[in-house]
């Protein structure tokens, strides 16, 4: 079966995108560019943590300035990420939350304080990530390029 993945982000600065409006078929062709992404061959989790860390570095993505907690296991990762989100909110922080899969759209996967991530907030992400390269370009998976979008 496929696995599913939690992150949880916090911080206390919210990272915003800054983008003109895009429209529905924008985030439609973004989905198909997304899920065409086969990625690189390799299952070594280093290669992947090197890519990532390159691509933050490009996008100019501090990640040393934010707090994650990843969380893992056989059951319940989703609704442990909800509860441990949920305290941190209620004590004042500002979080991101990352989380897979999704039930309906990609956007449930990104939320920022408690809120999934609109279908334009998805597009300004996904540009700002890949505005200078195609993501198919890449060795990204369709995981890690949501990863990407969901520190922006």
């Amino acid at each position: 079966g496929r696995s599913s993945r939690s992150f949880l982000l916090f911080s206390s600065p919210i990272f915003p995108c800054r983008f003109q409006h895009r429209t529905m078929a924008d985030f439609n062709d973004i989905l198909q560019k997304i899920y065409s992404c086969r990625g690189s061959r390799t299952n070594e989790p280093q290669f992947y943590r090197e890519m990532i860390t390159q691509k933050c570095v490009e996008l100019n993505v501090d990640i040393s300035k934010l707090r994650f907690v990843h969380i893992a296991g056989t059951k319940g990762k989703g609704s442990t990420a909800a509860f441990v989100e949920q305290i941190l909110r209620d004590r004042g922080l500002k979080t991101g939350l990352f989380t897979s899969p999704h039930l309906i759209t990609p956007c449930e996967r990104i939320q920022i304080n408690g809120k999934a991530i609109s279908e334009e907030m998805f597009s300004k992400c996904f540009h700002e990530c890949f505005q200078h390269t195609e993501p198919s370009k890449t060795d990204l998976h369709f995981f890690q390029i949501l990863f990407l979008m969901s520190l922006k």
